[in-house]
């Protein structure tokens, strides 16, 4: 992260557009897996999600950088979104929608 870049945060319930693999290729760079070497590493398995909406299902560490996903509001996941742990510099960050969501990362402290 850049000395003077703002900590992009997320919070449960927001909806994100998971950024193209070329687009993370290019800034990140790719190892000898085929991974990008993202803050949560984004795999070459992850590859099917780039371009789709995905939930913020499940905040990860307290600055809200690392998170789980799911493909419904309610916390439903078609295939297998919920194997994986995302971070915010794979989403597009004009993407970021709020939900209706209630639950907010502070009802959990």
């Amino acid at each position: 992260m850049k000395e003077n870049e703002k900590i992009f945060q997320v919070q449960v319930g927001d909806v994100v557009i998971i950024r193209q693999w070329d687009d993370m290729r290019s800034e990140f760079g790719e190892n000898e897996y085929h991974n990008i070497a993202c803050d949560a590493t984004f795999t070459y398995g992850m590859k099917e999600f780039c371009g789709q909406k995905l939930y913020v299902k499940e905040l990860l560490n307290v600055k809200g950088t690392r998170f789980t996903c799911s493909t419904t509001a309610n916390g439903q996941s078609v295939g297998n979104v919920r194997h994986w742990t995302f971070s915010t510099d794979m989403i597009e960050k004009e993407s970021i929608f709020e939900s209706n969501c209630s639950i907010k990362y502070e009802d959990f402290f």
